[in-house]
């Protein structure tokens, strides 16, 4: 019913993709969206269609030809979208989601990841299937080559286009994966400037820097998290009377 039905959500009314282009980087103003449906193929379509019309795309010329290059490589964002549809628990009812940020693209899918899997580890090649024949289709339909390579095909295009690796987040019932859209050099010069800016004032609270540096609260606090993880600030007190220091020395 899922690959081959005329209307198959009359029988699976939550087998959809629901895709929304938001502004900025928290999720609330909402610019496009667009709700896919019909067969597993159809909604892929439909949704690498949108996600790569949605996003800017470079161009260079080279002799006499134009060569144009999306922000985020499609190889990346197609293996991102066919690891929804093909991994995905379709017992849960629940839709599959997938958010396009200002800085990153998000693929909420309903369900774990089947099998014994470490997220830290998406160059091990290994794979486990839930859906054999669904997986199985999409293979004879040429869009899956060899199982297992998705995740490093992922990474290769994403590094040497000089983005941020993918991340693979498994929650309850549900499978996450991001894929960042602001390449590795920008993304540590913002960061840059949070340090530069507790170097200034010795400590600050989020509303601080949020204010001195014009950040959105999640864009805010994602880069406070990364810097206390890689040891270079130190987060103090609890709640809301919690504020940054740098733990390098002042100079």
């Amino acid at each position: 019913m899922l690959l081959f039905g005329k209307k198959p959500q009359m029988h699976f009314t939550e087998a959809t993709l629901a895709v929304c282009h938001f502004s900025g980087t928290s999720g609330r103003e909402a610019l496009a969206h667009i709700n896919c449906e019909g067969t597993l193929l159809q909604q892929f379509r439909d949704a690498f269609h949108f996600i790569t019309t949605r996003i800017p795309r470079a161009f260079t010329i080279k002799g006499a030809i134009r060569q144009e290059t999306l922000e985020v490589p499609p190889e990346a964002i197609r293996e991102a979208l066919l690891n929804m549809l093909v991994h995905r628990n379709y017992h849960i009812q629940a839709q599959g989601k997938i958010f396009i940020y200002d800085d990153r693209i998000e693929f909420f899918s309903p369900g774990d990841i089947p099998g014994p899997f470490n997220v830290h580890k998406l160059r091990s090649g290994l794979t486990y299937i839930r859906n054999p024949t669904i997986c199985n289709f999409f293979r004879r339909a040429g869009l899956i080559e060899k199982l297992g390579t998705g995740l490093i095909t992922m990474l290769d295009t994403m590094e040497k286009q000089g983005l941020e690796p993918p991340k693979l987040i498994e929650g309850e019932n549900f499978v996450k994966c991001i894929l960042p859209r602001i390449p590795q050099k920008l993304q540590a010069s913002r960061e840059d400037k949070i340090i530069t800016y507790l170097r200034q004032v010795q400590r600050a609270s989020i509303s601080d820097i949020m204010r001195a540096l014009s950040l959105s609260r999640t864009t805010c606090y994602r880069r406070l998290e990364k810097l206390v993880q890689e040891g270079t600030l130190e987060r103090i007190g609890t709640r809301k009377d919690v504020t940054y220091i740098l733990k390098e020395p002042l100079t």
